[in-house]
């Protein structure tokens, strides 16, 4: 079952209310936000870092009021923490509008990095392949891991779980679960961009490299669900109940552009 919103998406002259619907999820169901970029909010002026909020019961868009080229929401607050530009990560307040720079990559001449929310006082960057802890609140920096293959990575448990995928010469990518207390590590499988839900039971990933197949496991038991299309991004509800994904589409008139699904991958 899915909730599909086609956005004409790297497409000059096209508008985000060219949106349409297909109503296979009952909507009523569905609550929260997807925060996603899209280059062609009107008023924009920064090509591709164009920051939306996307309310999947009434198909609302509202622009966040900030760039960025990488984002994520600060748990359940109103706050994003945003990849500006040249490695400055700052959280930005959707309701106040405030900005505070909370982190400045060490890395000369790097643009961006991947980052990840881990509580309500620290979150995670990778920086070339180095996963770094920050405490907000003091700035304090700890190296977690220097073994990231592809850096999109997620955390479990409040922190104390954390998975991503590691890269080998000649082999596939594998998804790695490490004890950031006791420091163990555990390769589990095949797989990389790794998306854990808060209580550590469910885990989605890409299994192959052009992203065309996305895997939901559980890490408990033994069901796993298979979802299948040409796919730029995804991510997983805290809950587990659904993956968000953005896919690519050629529309009537052969340009590309990018399609935002809710996915029931259960059903």
């Amino acid at each position: 079952m899915i909730l599909m919103l086609s956005l004409c998406l790297y497409c000059t002259g096209c508008r985000v209310s060219n949106t349409k619907i297909q109503d296979t999820i009952p909507t009523k169901t569905i609550s929260g936000k997807i925060l996603f970029r899209d280059p062609l909010i009107e008023g924009m002026d920064k090509p591709d870092q164009g920051l939306v909020l996307l309310d999947p019961f009434t198909t609302a868009m509202t622009p966040a009021g900030i760039f960025g080229g990488n984002a994520r929401f600060m748990g359940n607050s109103s706050k994003l923490l945003v990849n500006e530009a040249q490695g400055k990560v700052v959280l930005f307040d959707l309701e106040t509008k405030e900005t505070i720079q909370v982190y400045q990559a060490d890395t000369p001449y790097i643009s961006a990095v991947e980052i990840s929310y881990v509580d309500e006082r620290h979150f995670s960057v990778v920086e070339e392949n180095k996963l770094i802890l920050v405490n907000i609140e003091n700035g304090e920096k700890r190296i977690i891991a220097e073994d990231i293959g592809n850096s999109i990575h997620s955390w479990s448990n409040d922190g104390t779980t954390l998975y991503y995928s590691v890269h080998s010469e000649g082999k596939n990518d594998q998804i790695v679960r490490l004890n950031v207390k006791t420091d163990q590590k555990e390769y589990l499988f095949d797989g990389f961009s790794p998306k854990v839900s808060k209580d550590g039971n469910l885990i989605a990933y890409f299994l192959d490299g052009d992203r065309t197949k996305l895997i939901v496991k559980e890490l408990n038991g033994k069901k796993q669900w298979e979802y299948t299309a040409p796919m730029v991004n995804f991510c997983l509800s805290p809950n587990g109940e659904y993956i968000a994904t953005v896919e690519w589409w050629r529309g009537i008139e052969f340009y590309m552009g990018c399609t935002v699904k809710i996915v029931d991958y259960k059903a």
